[in-house]
């Protein structure tokens, strides 16, 4: 090959390498700044979304709290008009038993839909992590409680009745406390450990 076009070659290429090595090396620079600033963003999208699910189960689990104290509450003063309904049908043998009726309604329907409830707080105690809640044969006995609850509207009856829904109402408070301070645990868990 000609010794003068070897050097043109040889000129043309060194300007050539002068010319697209730095943009080269620029244009992967900035890929590589690039890739690195949108997979930050992509776990800070990630850290976000995990705060907002563990919030959202917190406040699930905190406004189902106050739903079974209401609960109970509701109970206790049924129980308590139950009661006064026994004092009256003492001093007045006439009286009207159709409020009786309506607490055996209620007490009964409030049996009937327990089971349900029960089944369902058991699986999600069951999916804790850190099992702590020793007493997993309370769901079974108190399933086994509302199907031998009887369906009969005498006073007794809708006692017994009542004072069933007021203890499961309370076990449900304290397995409900346990899911919801697990919650509280996960959802504040990065925090503490840096405290």
């Amino acid at each position: 090959m000609n010794p003068d076009l070897l050097k043109l070659i040889e000129s043309v290429l060194l300007e050539a390498i002068k010319i697209l090595g730095p943009a080269a090396i620029a244009t992967y620079a900035t890929y590589k700044a690039t890739k690195t600033q949108f997979d930050l963003r992509i776990a800070e999208i990630e850290k976000n979304n995990e705060y907002k699910t563990r919030e959202t189960l917190y406040l699930f689990y905190k406004e189902k709290q106050e739903k079974i104290e209401k609960g109970r509450e509701e109970a206790a003063n049924s129980l308590g008009k139950l009661f006064g309904h026994s004092v009256a049908v003492k001093e007045d043998a006439e009286s009207d038993d159709r409020e009786l009726f309506g607490l055996h309604e209620i007490s009964y329907l409030q049996i009937e839909m327990f089971p349900i409830e029960l089944k369902s707080m058991k699986k999600q105690l069951e999916k804790l992590e850190n099992k702590e809640f020793s007493e997993f044969d309370k769901f079974d006995h108190y399933l086994d409680k509302l199907k031998s609850a009887k369906n009969e509207c005498t006073y007794e009856n809708i006692k017994s009745n009542f004072l069933l829904i007021l203890e499961i109402y309370s076990f449900l408070e304290e397995v409900n406390q346990l899911l919801l301070d697990s919650k509280i645990e996960k959802l504040f868990n990065k925090y503490i450990k840096n405290v």
